[in-house]
Parts: structure tokens; C-alpha cells; sequence
């Protein structure tokens, strides 16, 4: 369904209704809530993905939230912001560990990114797109092109989906 669909069916489709009430409020629940912390890999148990998972979660709701109110509440940009500026600022996305990690992190930034994009400063874009490329991309393009062993890049596993999809 399009977004604009939502809109029109908000409040003649209980279902839109009630999910689109759900987005709002999560999202105004965010707007105070703590922003995700970094998580200093000491092991390999010690991963980044639920915070970049929560980060991709929060940042979608955000949007929506955003999109669906009209494009009017600042706070939600501001909020957007203040959690792709803190991922953005991580010393690493725990690539030395594990490439799963950073490719939730890239998936969590693409939604602020796209979703907020006509709001960002070109200074606030390329801070994301530094840390996309610092913190993956430019390991992908090592793995790819032999500078770096990786085996997720020719293996047929999950591994190879996620991070590629992602």
C-alpha cells in the first residue's frame, strides 16, 4: 500500500486507523528515549546488530510518523537525526568482528537517509554517506575485489543475502 493510500484510509479503515495511531505514538515515544549505545566488541558475543536493528526500527517509525503527519514535526527529524549522527559518530561498526553487524548499521542509515532526505543538510548527508562507505561499503569493495579475505562475499549462505541485501 502507498503512503498516500494510508492517508486517505486513515480513519474510514479501522485496521490503517489503528496501525497508523500505533506508528505516531511509537514514534512520539522515541522522541525522549535514550539513543542507541555502542557496544565495544570484546568478544565476538558481543555484537552491534540489536543496536543497529533498534536504530533501523526507530528510524522507520520516525519516518512514517513524519510522512503520514504531513511533513510538519520537526522533532521527528531532530530525533532522526540525533540517532544517524550517534551511529555515524561510532569509533567502528564491529566490521573486525563480524560483517553482519555493520550491514544492519547500512540498512538502519538508508532509512534515515532516504526517508529524511529532502530534510538534510548536504553537510548531514555526507556525514552519513562518509560512515556508510568508512564502515562498509569500502570493505565490500576490498572483499569484492581481493584486498581483503571475506567469505561472505562469494559463500552460498545467509551471510552473502543479508549482506548484500542489506
Amino acid at each position: 500500500m502507498k503512503l498516500q493510500q494510508i492517508k486517505d484510509n486513515y480513519g474510514k479503515d479501522k485496521y490503517i486507523t489503528m496501525w497508523v495511531d500505533q506508528m505516531i505514538a511509537t514514534a512520539n515515544g522515541l522522541l525522549d528515549a535514550p539513543l542507541q549505545k555502542f557496544v565495544e566488541p570484546v568478544s565476538t558475543d558481543a555484537r552491534l546488530m540489536m543496536s543497529a536493528r533498534n536504530a533501523g526500527w526507530a528510524l522507520q517509525r520516525l519516518a512514517i510518523a513524519y510522512h503520514l503527519t504531513g511533513c510538519t514535526n520537526q522533532a521527528y527529524v531532530d530525533r532522526a537525526w540525533a540517532e544517524i549522527e550517534n551511529a555515524c559518530n561510532y569509533p567502528h561498526w564491529h566490521h573486525q568482528w563480524n560483517d553482519l553487524d555493520p550491514a544492519y548499521m547500512v540498512c538502519a542509515m538508508s532509512y534515515g537517509y532516504d526517508w529524511f532526505y529532502d530534510q538534510w543538510t548536504p553537510e548531514q548527508r555526507k556525514i552519513i554517506e562518509d560512515a556508510v562507505w568508512k564502515f562498509q561499503l569500502d570493505l565490500a569493495h576490498q572483499s569484492y575485489h581481493g584486498y581483503k579475505y571475506n567469505a561472505w562475499a562469494t559463500v552460498l549462505t545467509n551471510w552473502n543475502i543479508i549482506i548484500n541485501g542489506y
